[in-house]
């Protein structure tokens, strides 16, 4: 008999407790119902400002940039290219220059480097 009460009386307290809840949610439903309308009465009052001009703007400086982006790439591909060709240029020649001029001086080490080993052998 205890078991049955105290069994029984957690079923009504659940019971109270999801009944409380879904007078909660109700209450939530018809709130987010009402605020809702309210909001989609104020969106159709609302003008908007034109923004196509804006969105034209920005997707035109998009593609300059992709434009620039492409570019800048194959600049720095053309002076990989360079570089490789002026290296083996130089390797050809016997000569330690480069087209680079920012890379003569790395050139005149290495040369000078190649000069100390020949001279160790």
């Amino acid at each position: 008999e205890a078991g049955e009460e105290g069994l029984a009386g957690f079923a009504r307290i659940a019971g109270e407790s999801v009944d409380g809840v879904i007078e909660t949610q109700l209450l939530l439903s018809a709130r987010i119902t009402r605020v809702s309308t309210e909001l989609n009465t104020f969106m159709a009052s609302c003008e908007l400002p034109p923004l196509d001009h804006y969105t034209q703007q920005l997707a035109r400086a998009r593609k300059r940039l992709a434009t620039t982006n492409a570019t800048l790439v194959q600049i720095q591909e053309r002076l990989v290219r360079m570089e490789r060709l002026a290296a083996s240029s130089a390797v050809r020649l016997g000569h330690g220059l480069t087209i680079s001029a920012g890379r003569e001086a790395a050139a005149a080490a290495d040369s000078d480097e190649d000069d100390s080993l020949s001279d160790e052998s």
